[in-house]
């Protein structure tokens, strides 16, 4: 409607100015035919109104141009010489003539305008359509065209917003936003040069908190310069909201997964624990057997070789005599299979002679029954390391020393027993066929339980397994232990005398 009234209004300016400009050409035509009685009259002047009425009018103002035309011939004939001069019909045509090109200029202005209406309205539409709202604001803040969307929430209408600063509509304040609380988007502009954004936190009546996101963008003239601003906001509460439960669940999550995590750390020591106390049980019982056997059976077959030794010493007859000797031989294969039972059961050497001599005896037993030719190194006294973690230290070699023969098809295994300033470090490398290890996989190709049995053993004691391998790269097998919870404690160390 205010659009329309815009439109009536101008074209009533129009017509007045039109009716002025013909009223000044009669005058003239007058003036110079009848009281100056002169022939030429100055007609320049009437091109005005023509060219105003084609651009103005279009087609119809044409009218204006014949209007002219006519006048002029008619005054000339009735008023001044009765006579039409070829040049009167001469500026007639002139004026039909410019009357036209102004009329074909102003279908094109028309076009034009036309074109950049249905752009505006376009643009306006879009612009109206958007929930978020919109503000094109001056230099100086002052609100100069607002979307619905903005009116609907601050219940002004475009009357009372126009021409109003816009902290005035949105915050109901006498002056810009400041810092902390609130920044000022549109003032951060004109420090930086760039667009910025920043979030508002905005209480209604009833006290219930919201959230804007408010964002300004800078418009320049062709110099560069800043003229305007366009001001958007958009209501964020709802994605604040999601955020706020989403961090909640997240928190609640981060708690279930920390406790659940506890739960396993401690199951996982108990259950190192358990296995630690499993293998020293097993150790003990093994030590056990291996004892009985050697006190018992051992003793039992020895006493048997000596009688019949004693025997065939007595004998005479040779049928008799190599009866006895084969039984001296299966009892000496007894005796020996006796020991080597104990030994693999107990581990003797480990109480009668220590870690080094029982390493060495080990190496040389597998050496002597595969084909694999070991290499070892053995740079480090570890007779002052506990005797549990002696035991665990010697199963482990020989369970990593039986994996290389079976699996790793090895031709050469090196073993290298050594330390560093705080771990005790045993090495076992191969040349066998290797496989694709990774940190989450712990088959260890098919060691299966013996291994993880040693690395639960190892974690036990603070200790650390490490493998590196690759198909066709051969397998690197190093164990860390920490000295200073592997050696036996000493007299007077960490304890306190008794008061």
């Amino acid at each position: 409607m205010l659009f329309k009234n815009i439109i009536r209004q101008k074209e009533k300016v129009r017509i007045i100015l039109m009716v002025i400009l013909l009223a000044i050409c009669c005058i003239l035509t007058y003036y110079f035919h009848v009281i100056l009685k002169q022939e030429v009259v100055f007609t320049h002047f009437f091109y005005i109104p023509i060219i105003l009425a084609g651009i103005w009018w279009k087609r119809k103002g044409l009218i204006v141009a014949g209007f002219l035309g006519a006048f002029l011939i008619l005054e000339d004939y009735f008023l001044h010489s009765h006579f039409i001069s070829n040049g009167d019909y001469a500026r007639v045509a002139m004026f039909i003539i410019i009357g036209i090109i102004a009329v074909l200029l102003g279908e094109n202005i028309a076009k034009g305008e036309e074109k950049l209406r249905e752009s505006k309205e376009f643009i306006e539409n879009i612009a109206q359509g958007i929930r978020d709202r919109i503000s094109l604001l001056s230099k100086d803040l002052k609100v100069l065209w607002t979307n619905n969307a903005m009116l609907d929430k601050t219940g002004y209408n475009s009357e009372n917003v126009l021409g109003k600063y816009c902290y005035q509509v949105t915050h109901g304040k006498d002056s810009p936003c400041q810092p902390p609380n609130h920044i000022c988007p549109t003032s951060e502009v004109l420090k930086t040069g760039k667009s910025v954004t920043v979030v508002h936190n905005h209480f209604d009546e009833s006290g219930n908190k919201s959230f804007l996101e408010i964002s300004s963008f800078p418009i320049r003239n062709e110099s560069g310069e800043i003229i305007r601003f366009i001001h958007l906001s958009r209501d964020i509460t709802y994605i604040k909201q999601i955020e706020e439960e989403l961090r909640t669940h997240r928190d609640y999550l981060k708690e279930l997964v920390d406790a659940r995590t506890r739960e396993i750390l401690n199951y996982q020591k108990k259950l190192q624990k358990l296995v630690a106390e499993l293998s020293l049980t097993a150790q003990r019982e093994r030590k056990k057997i291996a004892a009985e056997l050697h006190n018992q059976i051992g003793q039992t077959l020895y006493a048997s070789k000596m009688k019949l030794s004693a025997l065939r010493e007595s004998l005479t007859t040779p049928d008799t005599i190599k009866q006895i000797e084969e039984v001296l031989n299966l009892t000496n294969i007894m005796i020996k299979d006796a020991r080597l039972l104990m030994f693999n059961i107990g581990t003797p050497l480990l109480y009668e002679v220590g870690f080094k001599a029982a390493f060495e005896w080990l190496v040389e037993q597998f050496q002597k029954q595969f084909d694999i030719k070991f290499i070892y190194e053995f740079n480090r006294n570890i007779e002052n390391i506990k005797e549990e973690i002696v035991v665990m230290l010697y199963q482990t070699v020989r369970e990593l020393l039986t994996n290389a023969n079976k699996h790793s098809k090895a031709k050469n295994v090196k073993i290298k027993v050594t330390d560093d300033d705080k771990d005790l470090v045993i090495q076992v490398e191969d040349d066998g066929i290797g496989f694709e290890y990774s940190k989450n996989n712990h088959d260890f190709r098919d060691g299966g339980f013996g291994l993880f049995n040693i690395q639960e053993q190892l974690n036990s004691y603070g200790g650390s397994f490490d493998v590196v391998s690759g198909i066709g790269k051969g397998t690197l097998i190093k164990i860390l232990l920490p000295f200073q919870l592997a050696e036996k404690e000493r007299m007077g160390e960490n304890h306190c005398c008794p008061n």
